[in-house]
């Protein structure tokens, strides 16, 4: 990094971070994953076995989001760092990528190992979890490039586009 490519420090007044927290909340607090309001869905309309072979399908889909989410803690003050608008974009689209690409290979693998980790994990009465697995990796995986954008946008300064992509 440059010298001069980073922004000094200012401080923002209060009015400043509370607009910019309100913006920024639901593309940082999100339902789906922090509240699980899809196993609460399958919870209401299915049966409790649905309900547990739905949850050990989506105990396999958590590595790509944690990889997603520590590449966007690192995007986030990086991107905010930029002073030159041209450097925060490209410095908010290489930790997408990133992000991303790790996704993809923890994805990419997962896909692969998902029955003999699931076998091997929680045994073989649970291996109608694995198709439930595969499709919710798919899923996994659009939702950490959404995480690394959301984070990436928050340090450019548009804390709303990623509360706008979370409802999306």
């Amino acid at each position: 990094v440059a010298r001069g490519d980073i922004a000094p420090a200012e401080v923002p007044s209060l009015s400043q971070l509370t607009r910019f927290g309100l913006k920024g909340f639901f593309g940082s607090v999100s339902p789906v994953e922090d509240f699980r309001v899809d196993q609460a869905a399958v919870a209401l309309f299915l049966n409790p076995v649905s309900l547990g072979v739905y949850v050990v399908a989506q105990a396999l889909v958590n590595l790509p989001r944690f990889l997603a989410q520590s590449v966007g803690m690192i995007a986030y003050p990086s991107v905010a760092a930029r002073r030159d608008p041209r450097a925060a974009r490209r410095s908010l689209w290489r930790h997408v990528a990133l992000g991303a690409a790790l996704a993809l290979g923890a994805v990419t693998i997962l896909e692969i190992a998902v029955p003999s980790l699931i076998s091997l994990f929680f045994g073989a009465a649970f291996s109608d979890a694995a198709p439930i697995a595969r499709i919710l990796l798919i899923g996994a995986f659009c939702v950490s490039a959404r995480r690394v954008l959301a984070d990436g946008v928050r340090g450019a300064g548009y804390p709303s586009l990623g509360s706008i992509g979370e409802a999306a």
